[in-house]
């Protein structure tokens, strides 16, 4: 008895039956048997794909399809290649990562690119443990690597992996799990890859699907987990992966799965696409950014027209942006985006972005300024921040900042403390920081980036010295990251660093060796120094230092002190030969910023000055003490009548000893003597003032107070009773009724006036 599975529906239904037949002592041959037939089948990679079950035997068969390779076939080469084949092979299973993965594919082109040694790597691709699931994203690297040289091995393992698919899937082998997950594993991976086609991918799931049960489950699973989540995103296969999602859902709530089957699910089903992700792509939840029109033209050209043109010829381009009505506060801040943001545009089209901007910045000033600022503050944010998302992007802006000194936008300071800040920022005396850990070598890309774009124009005159001299500290930058502790035979420095760094360096100095350690690099940059300080005079060096010195120890001449720091700033870079004299005669040139922070400076100690010289001085204000009164008013020496002086006397006092007293006769009409009677008339006016609102304010509670008590104090008397006005009662009188005591009035009736 044997079984054979028939697929008897379409793409849309897919359904899988199982008819049992007798087994007939005669086999017929292969065109003899009958093959399914695809109603209405709209894709013809689901008939090519089921036509594979039915072509030959190894499908029928109880054991497991194998790639099989011929020895005998092999009689042409030696033994030193087969033991090199054989090396390789081993090899393979020792793979832990992508450099190490990169360098076997390399090896295999270039000493085993033969056809036989390319079955052979077939057959050791496909006979990956089934325990090493860690080896398949490594192996579909390699694939992926050899795939445009050695197309036969990607389309020869993809093969494989089919017909054992369809093995598995057939058998139905409980005891085959691991099997199972290795091959869809390995499917998904080389999916992501581009080897396995994405439509055969998503059929391969959809057969597991209509399955959905035992192994099928986690067959599942495991495929989404794997490759899911690429399939959902990839523009050409998402409406289809999002319909079998739908499919996965829908079969999950039609059958009882334990626990663990419904966690696996639903753990594969949010791996490829999480709530967030899919509210996100729903209409309701997507948020659409209105643009106005021109802000659409500007994307228009800098997004569309400029990656489309030569970079030599954008002067229609140009011309086009120029008509912009920059002064508009919004054209101009979205034209600054656009021309700030290198990593928006293709790499190739970054030469183009900077000649626009040079043909700008002649009509343009503020415009180029503002781009320079953001280019050189974007260098630095990311520096500090050391995110590896950002890489392409840092790339491309200090290619953009190498272009605009071709195009002579910036000069060659900028670029050269570009190149040092590369290089020694989040180094701490010769020591690694977290900003540049020894295992990033990103730093050492941006720096041959920005060399091989602008490093050619530093051929003459100070630049090639400063240039010598960058490339000196460099080549001890690159021997420090090369020689530490992090790398090593199970992990070697990347080969593909040192040839980036020796093109450059050949590049721009053909005689300019790479040197073999860390020692000699150390070596030859002691040996430029020397040779830089030979040329300074430290005689009259010292002279002037101890001048300075002793200028700063009297507080005079600071303006020599200040020209004197920046030489010594000048010394210690090693810019300038020049920079020291004998008599340090020389002075810094004065380019149009330094004019204007000195103005600025200027007008700050001005303002300053005169606010100080503004402020009154507070006066001190004591006692005086009553022999002085007397001294005063009753002098030794009485004056004469028509003397016109005031007598004044002048107290002082040091620390903890007692006044001091002098003194003096000074003539009225002295401003010191004016000022003070002045000061004297306005204080006995305040007085008088104030005494006098204090007076009143006194007077005022006081009647306010004698009111209040009147009010309390007094009782209006009582009035005659109706009834006997009614029946005649006594006639009113004026007269006030007599006193028990005597005549008066009663008490506590009368008013008293002051």
């Amino acid at each position: 008895m044997f079984v054979i599975l028939r697929f008897l529906d379409s793409l849309e239904s897919g359904h899988v039956t199982r008819v049992t037949t007798a087994a007939t002592p005669v086999k017929k041959s292969i065109t003899q048997q009958k093959r399914p037939y695809i109603k209405n089948s709209k894709s013809k990679g689901l008939a090519d794909l089921l036509d594979t079950v039915w072509e030959g035997d190894e499908c029928d068969g109880e054991d497991e399809p194998a790639v099989l390779v011929d020895d005998e076939q092999d009689t042409s080469t030696s033994a030193l290649l087969r033991q090199i084949l054989d090396t390789f092979i081993l090899g393979l299973s020792k793979v832990t990562s992508k450099e190490g993965a990169d360098k076997m594919a390399i090896d295999f082109c270039t000493n085993l690119n033969r056809r036989h040694y390319r079955k052979k790597l077939v057959q050791a691709l496909y006979n990956v443990p089934r325990t090493r699931a860690d080896l398949l994203p490594l192996y579909s690297r390699i694939v992926a690597v050899l795939n445009p040289v050695m197309p036969d091995v990607g389309g020869d393992l993809c093969e494989a992996l089919r017909r054992q698919f369809r093995w598995l899937v057939r058998r139905q082998d409980p005891l085959r799990l691991e099997s199972k997950i290795r091959n869809v594993r390995f499917m998904a991976e080389l999916t992501k890859f581009g080897i396995f086609s994405k439509a055969e991918c998503l059929l391969c799931l959809k057969i597991l699907l209509n399955n959905f049960k035992h192994h099928a489950v986690e067959m599942v699973c495991c495929l989404l987990e794997s490759g899911g989540r690429f399939l959902y995103w990839s523009p050409d296969s998402h409406s289809r992966m999002k319909i079998l999602l739908e499919e996965l859902l829908r079969r999950k709530s039609l059958r009882l799965f334990d626990a663990r089957m419904d966690s696996m699910i639903e753990n594969a089903y949010f791996s490829c696409s999480t709530p967030e992700t899919a509210a996100s792509r729903t209409g309701q939840n997507m948020t659409i950014k209105i643009r106005t029109p021109m802000q659409m033209f500007i994307r228009k050209i800098f997004l569309d027209d400029l990656n489309r043109t030569d970079p030599s010829d954008v002067t229609c381009l140009t011309s086009l942006i120029r008509r912009l009505p920059w002064d508009d506060p919004e054209v101009f801040e979205y034209g600054l985006k656009y021309l700030s943001s290198a990593w928006r545009i293709n790499y190739a089209s970054i030469s183009a972005l900077a000649n626009v901007l040079a043909g700008l910045a002649n009509y343009q000033d503020d415009l180029a300024v503002r781009v320079v600022d953001n280019v050189l503050d974007d260098i630095r944010v990311q520096l500090e921040l050391n995110n590896s998302k950002f890489n392409q992007r840092r790339l491309a802006m200090v290619r953009y900042l190498g272009e605009m000194y071709n195009y002579r936008i910036v000069d060659s300071s900028v670029i050269f403390n570009t190149l040092f800040s590369l290089i020694l920022f989040g180094w701490i005396a010769d020591v690694p920081t977290m900003l540049d850990p020894p295992s990033h070598l990103l730093r050492i890309r941006l720096v041959c980036a920005l060399l091989n774009t602008c490093g050619e124009y530093f051929s003459h005159g100070t630049a090639r010295r400063r240039l010598d001299s960058f490339l000196a500290l460099f080549r001890r930058y690159f021997w420090m990251k090369r020689e530490n502790v992090v790398w090593s035979d199970h992990c070697p420095f990347p080969m593909t660093i040192v040839h980036l760094v020796e093109d450059t360096m050949g590049k721009l100095r053909r005689d300019f060796s790479l040197l073999k350690n860390l020692e000699e690099a150390e070596a030859a940059l002691k040996k430029i120094n020397d040779k830089m300080l030979e040329k300074v005079n430290m005689d009259s060096f010292n002279a002037a230092l101890k001048k300075e010195e002793e200028s700063a120890d009297t507080g005079d001449n600071t303006s020599e002190s200040s020209s004197l720091s920046g030489s010594l700033l000048d010394l210690s870079l090693l810019d300038n030969e020049q920079a020291v004299t004998d008599d340090i005669r020389s002075k810094p040139e004065i380019n149009s910023d330094d004019l204007d922070f000195m103005a600025t400076l200027e007008k700050l100690t001005s303002e300053s000055y005169q606010t100080q010289a503004q402020a009154k001085v507070p006066q001190f204000k004591t006692a005086i003490p009553s022999i002085v009164k007397e001294q005063l008013q009753n002098p030794v020496h009485p004056r004469e009548s028509n003397d016109s002086t005031v007598r004044v006397g002048l107290m002082t006092k040091k620390g903890q000893k007692q006044h001091l007293i002098k003194f003096m006769d000074l003539p009225e009409d002295t401003e010191y003597v004016s000022h003070w009677k002045a000061t004297e008339e306005t204080e006995k006016r305040e007085r008088s003032e104030m005494m006098r609102l204090t007076l009143n304010m006194s007077h005022r509670q006081e009647r306010e107070e004698f009111e209040d008590l009147v009010s309390t104090s007094t009782r209006s008397l009582p009035a005659p009773r109706q009834e006997a006005m009614r029946f005649g009662g006594p006639p009113k009188s004026n007269k006030p009724p007599p006193n028990r005591n005597g005549d008066g009035p009663v008490k506590g009736t009368a008013v008293h006036r002051l």
